[in-house]
């Protein structure tokens, strides 16, 4: 019984993800600014989610995906100046593409 629930919650994860993927990717990008925004916690979620209603994925600015984008970089290397192991694999194949962000 357990087991037959774990395997309808796996599947209907996996629709969710595959509908998620197949979306418009301004539709995308704009869940994803939205849940970033949230995620600071330096704004109420309700107050993002009707600001964000109010502007249309297809005309987010380049400057704010360039933006979104630098902001992801800089947590990537916040992490990496303070993950203790880094040092020990920098420059190896495993990591060449978070060497490219120092």
């Amino acid at each position: 019984m357990a087991e037959t629930k774990i395997m309808e919650n796996f599947d209907q994860n996996l629709k969710i993800q595959r509908a998620k993927a197949a979306q418009p990717k301004a539709n995308f990008f704009h869940e994803k600014l939205s849940k970033a925004l949230i995620d600071t916690g330096k704004f109420p979620k309700d107050a993002v989610v009707k600001e964000m209603a109010k502007i249309d994925p297809e005309e987010i600015p380049a400057e704010v995906k360039d933006l979104y984008f630098n902001m992801l970089k800089a947590g990537v290397k916040a992490r990496l100046e303070r993950d203790a192991n880094y040092p020990k694999v920098k420059g190896s194949q495993l990591v060449s593409a978070l060497d490219k962000l120092n």
